[in-house]
């Protein structure tokens, strides 16, 4: 078993004690975290930061990435692909730095659905754009089920989720 902390800040939240935004200042921008056993494994970049882990046991990832859905169209189709090659029952953990939503796609949607998301249930055309900066994080297992998800507006704070999976 491994305790997984999840952390995520819009761009308008607050920075928590300690805490840095995704450029490394010390500053509105918003930040991410994914910390396995109490050690950072997330890229904490800009767009979605996703952390994939084999077992529960297991204190490494098997992989770790981020994908820039801010500012670069091609990094949902990025996001979708890696996703679709994820194994089954790996457990996928996710935080959104930033606006999350700028370039989003159907499939991604699709992907995110499958996986158990609630906040992407919601169709394309009204998170497309119109949710920016908002806290985001989730943890799932491929194949299986939804094990945590939190989401927040622009500015009501960040999403923190801690777990023992």
């Amino acid at each position: 078993m491994v305790r997984v902390t999840l952390e995520s800040g819009g761009a308008q939240d607050p920075l928590p004690p300690g805490k840095v935004n995704w450029k490394g200042e010390n500053g509105p921008g918003g930040f991410c975290s994914i910390k396995v056993n109490k050690v950072e494994q997330a890229v904490m970049s800009i767009g979605f930061n996703i952390v994939v882990l084999k077992t529960p046991d297991q204190d490494r990832p098997e992989q770790s990435s981020s994908f820039d859905t801010c500012r670069d169209p091609e990094a949902c189709n990025a996001l979708v692909d890696f996703i679709r090659h994820i194994q089954p029952d790996r457990y996928i953990l996710m935080t959104a730095c930033g606006s999350i939503t700028d370039c989003l796609s159907e499939p991604l949607c699709d992907e995110l659905r499958k996986l158990g998301s609630g906040y992407f249930a919601t169709s394309m055309d009204q998170l497309s754009g119109a949710h920016r900066n908002e806290s985001w994080v989730m943890v799932a297992r491929k194949g299986h089920e939804l094990i945590k998800e939190c989401f927040k507006a622009a500015g009501a704070g960040p999403c923190v989720a801690t777990l023992d999976i």
